[in-house]
């Protein structure tokens, strides 16, 4: 069930990273993911690596938070070739309401960083 969450949460950072002005990284803050997601990106390192030798791929992968990554970016790499069709689309169709929809998302997240911020 973890994982399918991470997954979700990865389609919402895509999602985010394909339209203009909205960042993978504010989405990932907000949903809570984003401290785990710096700590595994960090764990890429020469001596985790090298480590694989004595370890086996297992005991890397489970360094580098594997499964973790695996969920989230595979819900980003989705999110990003499912919506850029349909993002596609709505500016041709529908620009007014698409723009209104970013300009809100934005707005959101802004106010969500600064409510973040001065707790």
């Amino acid at each position: 069930m973890r994982y399918l969450l991470l997954y979700l949460k990865g389609m919402m950072m895509g999602a985010a990273d394909i339209v203009p002005g909205v960042s993978g990284g504010t989405i990932a803050l907000i949903t809570g993911v984003y401290q785990e997601l710096l700590e595994s990106i960090n764990a890429f390192s020469w001596q985790n690596l090298s480590s694989f030798k004595k370890d086996g791929i297992k005991g890397v992968w489970k360094r580098l938070k594997g499964p973790f990554l695996l969920s989230l970016f595979g819900g980003i790499l989705s999110s990003i070739l499912l919506f850029s069709r349909i993002l596609e689309w709505l500016l041709i169709h529908e620009p007014i309401g698409l723009w209104s929809f970013f300009f809100g998302l934005l707005i959101a997240s802004i106010l969500f960083l600064i409510n973040f911020l001065a707790q």
